[in-house]
């Protein structure tokens, strides 16, 4: 089943709508537009929520490895601890924190 004769005649009424206008507002052209290629790449003009994104900066491997590079040297700060590893400083700062668990060194 063809939804472009409906979608046409749906395109038609909302023009029309488009030129009335409600409480002070218009609908624009561009609203409908958007509406119609909306309904016609989903079926539906519902809300559909996007994808979470994948957030693996703090993986197990990447824990691990920070938590070897943490062995060997301990007084080695995060920006270069990060540049070592390939990782953001952000990242390998809450790798420290919240998996490891570790705490600033103090120098005298």
């Amino acid at each position: 089943m063809s939804l472009k004769p409906y979608l046409h005649n749906c395109y038609e009424l909302f023009s029309t709508v488009w030129q009335i206008t409600m409480n002070g507002y218009s609908v624009e052209q561009r609203t409908i537009r958007r509406l119609v290629a909306k309904f016609e790449s989903t079926g539906s003009i519902n809300y559909q929520p996007t994808l979470i994104r994948q957030r693996n900066a703090r993986s197990i491997e990447n824990i691990a490895s920070v938590r070897e590079s943490v062995q060997k040297n301990p007084r080695q700060s995060i920006s270069r601890r990060s540049q070592e590893l390939g990782l953001s400083v952000t990242s390998t700062w809450r790798i420290l924190r919240r998996d490891l668990v570790c705490t600033r060194i103090k120098s005298n």
